[in-house]
């Protein structure tokens, strides 16, 4: 009785768009001052940040209209970051995070 109440429990947790949100932001956040600046860690950082993303844009897809604004919003900036890791342009860094 008690490993069910714990798996409902738990269930509850994990599939909560929030949650995942979370775990990615708390990756990022823990990660990010430990990786040394070389061109493999950008990769790893660019990497943690597309997780931040995918999260952001599921947790505020409740309904079809945030889904698609998020989703909009969220493309140009992966494409822009990973152009930016891909040519080393910082320029273009600089606009995904804007």
């Amino acid at each position: 009785m008690a490993i069910r109440a714990a798996r409902a429990a738990l269930a509850r947790i994990f599939f909560q768009r929030c949650f995942y949100l979370f775990v990615a932001l708390l990756l990022l956040v823990t990660v990010a001052p430990l990786i040394e600046p070389t061109p493999n860690s950008r990769l790893l950082l660019n990497l943690a940040n597309l997780f931040v993303i995918i999260a952001a844009v599921s947790t505020l897809g409740r309904s079809m209209r945030s889904f698609i604004i998020a989703l909009l919003l969220a493309v140009p900036a992966l494409v822009l970051q990973w152009h930016a890791l891909a040519s080393e342009r910082t320029d273009m860094l600089m606009w995904s995070w804007v």
